[in-house]
């Protein structure tokens, strides 16, 4: 209900409202109207320009020095390195969003900002310029926001597929006499691939939907500089009431994300040829210089909100580089002041959508794992395309309908649509997490709890004809239902497997596993969670015929 409400439905009325004079209470329908003042408005061409630039540096950036980052930390080698850098590039991503955004606005500021005072610094004067005032200026401070660009979700991206790439074959590659450089482009990129494409398609998105730095940083000035369509929606509809040709602007924007995925899905390659040979290598101690450089410029912003929390604004704007005369403990106190109501706001509105999304995912996901109904592929696809529909097309219609609800201005306002949509997460990774759990039990998955209990008995047939009518083969628990790799945590010496043909193989070699193979050559597992007894396909005199095999009955429990 939640997620009909406060995704699928605002969908519906963003879609609809684009073709209407629409101010909440009553609408008007005027076709393509919107669209027309849309492509003709020159502030809406010149912000669809700068979002053509922000879109394009942003997919580099999420792309090339993440990966270069990733890359400089396995090659440099230990453990202790590892985690070390790995926990440097992390760290900053602790920080709220608005804060790096404030602080990045700071270092731009062309008083006391870092930036003009590295300049002034080292006599570069006449480079000093107000960076977020001037028209050739500001569109560029936007795109270097947040420089190196390593601390985020690419970067783990990156850093995960690499951590798994299989180790004896680029061994192999090396003693064919692979230089670094052959193993990163002949090895890695190709395996890279698919990761490119999907922090591709999130950084577009996440792009084409990124106002609030704009806003906070220059309010999309001066004049129309640094706006993006996205900010030009939100200012017609929130500021000028002009919601149809709000929604309109996300409709678009929706178009755009839905053709750049298509084409990023569909057309681009998924494999790699490699690149062009490099015969010199590359030395470590120049990767681990490289890499000290990109953490220390990842760090500086978080350490430099450290630095001057300790300092009062007299002393910043007198001795920018000079260490506080006295740490200015008051600092703290009087941030806690300002912030305890909005954060207690903010802990309840977390306990009770942390609340809400774990009670209705975990039961939705229980019900999309364990019980057949008709349709449930079709909705449970519904359920997760969703989740790629941009969330600035519901801003407007989302909006309203917490209006007309009179959710306006309460905490019910916030926390129903936050349950809508982490609902949806939480229904995705339970039903995983159950159907995976339920084919490791069947299937005699690392449960070692399992497989302690499952335990063979001498003298006894560990493959028999099965009755699928039975009762008591539809009741037993389902770690010891009709189990064939019961056996294969097994010691060495154990009694005898059967298998049911009056041959036995032994317990603990890899006899029972050919026999288990032969037996099992094709298993229902269609549904894990309803696998609660296997079934073998033979072909025999030119027909199907269906053997059920029986599960190993004669496990018992630990205790016995």
């Amino acid at each position: 209900m939640f997620i009909v409400v406060f995704l699928y439905y605002p969908v519906i009325l963003a879609f609809f409202h684009s073709f209407t004079d629409w101010n909440l209470v009553q609408s008007k329908w005027t076709g393509l109207h919107n669209f027309r003042t849309m492509f003709g408005d020159s502030s809406f061409r010149t912000g669809a320009v700068n979002q053509v630039i922000y879109t394009l540096t942003d997919v580099v950036k999420a792309i090339v020095f993440p990966l270069i980052a990733a890359e400089l930390i396995f090659l440099i080698g230990g453990p202790r390195i590892k985690y070390t850098f790995r926990t440097g590039f992390i760290l900053p991503m602790l920080l709220p969003g608005i804060v790096t955004i404030l602080l990045w606005q700071n270092i731009y500021d062309p008083n006391n900002g870092l930036l003009n005072q590295l300049l002034t610094l080292v006599g570069l004067e006449s480079w000093v310029h107000a960076w977020l005032g001037e028209d050739s200026t500001a569109l560029w401070a936007i795109v270097f926001y947040n420089f190196p660009f390593i601390a985020g979700l690419p970067f783990l991206i990156f850093y995960a597929a690499i951590g798994n790439m299989s180790q004896e074959q680029i061994e192999a590659a090396r003693i064919d006499g692979a230089n670094g450089w052959q193993v990163f482009t002949r090895i890695h990129l190709p395996f890279l691939v698919p990761q490119f494409k999907v922090v591709t398609i999130l950084t577009i998105i996440g792009s084409l939907q990124d106002f609030v730095k704009i806003m906070v940083m220059t309010g999309g000035g001066p004049g129309v500089a640094t706006t993006n369509p996205a900010m030009i929606m939100y200012n017609a509809a929130f500021g000028s009431s002009q919601y149809g040709y709000g929604s309109a602007i996300g409709v678009s924007l929706f178009l755009v994300i839905l053709a750049l995925t298509l084409f990023n899905m569909k057309f681009l390659k998924t494999d790699y040829s490699g690149g062009p040979a490099m015969t010199a290598r590359m030395s470590k101690w120049a990767g681990s210089a490289v890499l000290v450089a990109l953490l220390v410029a990842t760090l500086v912003p978080f350490f430099l909100l450290i630095y001057f929390s300790f300092k009062d604004q007299i002393e910043i704007l007198v001795d920018f580089w000079g260490l506080p005369s006295t740490l200015k403990w008051e600092n703290y106190s009087a941030a806690w002041d300002a912030v305890k109501a909005s954060i207690g706001h903010s802990l309840y509105v977390c306990f009770v959508t942390v609340l809400g999304a774990v009670l209705l995912g975990s039961l939705s996901g229980f019900v999309f794992a364990r019980h057949r109904f008709p349709l449930r592929g079709l909705l449970y696809l519904m359920l997760i395309g969703v989740m790629m529909i941009p969330s600035l097309l519901n801003i407007v219609p989302l909006y309203a309908i917490i209006n007309n609800l009179g959710f306006t201005n309460s905490y019910l306002g916030l926390i129903l649509p936050y349950i809508a949509g982490t609902q949806l997460l939480g229904i995705m990774l339970c039903r995983t997490f159950l159907r995976v759990a339920a084919a490791g039990a069947v299937r005699g998955g690392p449960d070692r709890r399992r497989r302690r209990i499952l335990r063979l008995l001498p003298n006894r047939a560990a493959a028999e004809p099965a009755d699928p009518r039975h009762r008591r083969d539809r009741h037993l628990p389902c770690g010891i239902q009709r189990l064939p790799v019961a056996v294969y945590r097994a010691e060495p010496g154990a009694p005898d497997v059967h298998d049911g043909r009056g041959r036995a193989q032994p317990v603990g070699t890899d006899g029972h596993r050919t026999v288990l193979r032969r037996l099992y050559r094709r298993q229902r597992a269609d549904d894990p969670a309803h696998s609660v007894r296997h079934e073998v396909l033979h072909r025999r005199h030119g027909h199907r015929r269906r053997e059920g095999v029986s599960a190993y009955r004669i496990a018992r429990k630990e205790a016995d």
